[in-house]
């Protein structure tokens, strides 16, 4: 993400061909070997621990119970609603929708240092295209989840 980068490596170091590379070598890794950069990783995890955590209270504060309603009858309790759910189509069409949308943006991230690096894309630019992606994945939740 921008703020990895941001933090890590502000200036846009470039990442290196491992110790010991020769041309003709099969390897495609690339490494950070700039001490600077190396020594900024530490600094990431408090900062990213404050990040989460003010994300988790805004989140919990905007939590709120559902409106109730009167219905006529007995209310059936949670176990047997939650299995009433489960056994309808609708609920595994949901699930499969969801497991297939989850997988599909595990890949994508998983490969796209991968993909960046094979057309020399600097970090700086991916971070920040995943960036967008993310916040169109995160406003596309929402508004769905709304008109559901």
């Amino acid at each position: 993400s921008p703020i990895h980068s941001e933090i890590i490596n502000p200036h846009g170091v470039a990442s290196k061909r491992p110790p010991g590379w020769q041309e003709g070598d099969d390897i495609s890794e690339r490494y950070f070997l700039d001490p600077k950069v190396l020594d900024r990783i530490p600094l990431l995890f408090p900062i990213m621990a404050v990040i989460y955590f003010s994300l988790i209270v805004c989140g919990t504060s905007l939590l709120k119970n559902p409106v109730t309603t009167a219905r006529g009858g007995p209310q059936p309790d949670r176990v047997t609603a939650i299995l009433t759910a489960v056994c309808t189509p609708h609920f595994w069409l949901l699930w499969l929708m969801f497991l297939a949308n989850v997988r599909l943006l595990d890949f994508i991230q998983g490969y796209s240092k991968l993909f960046g690096m094979s057309l020399n894309i600097p970090d700086m630019y991916l971070a920040d295209a995943f960036a967008v992606a993310a916040i169109c994945t995160a406003t596309g939740r929402l508004t769905f989840g709304m008109l559901a």
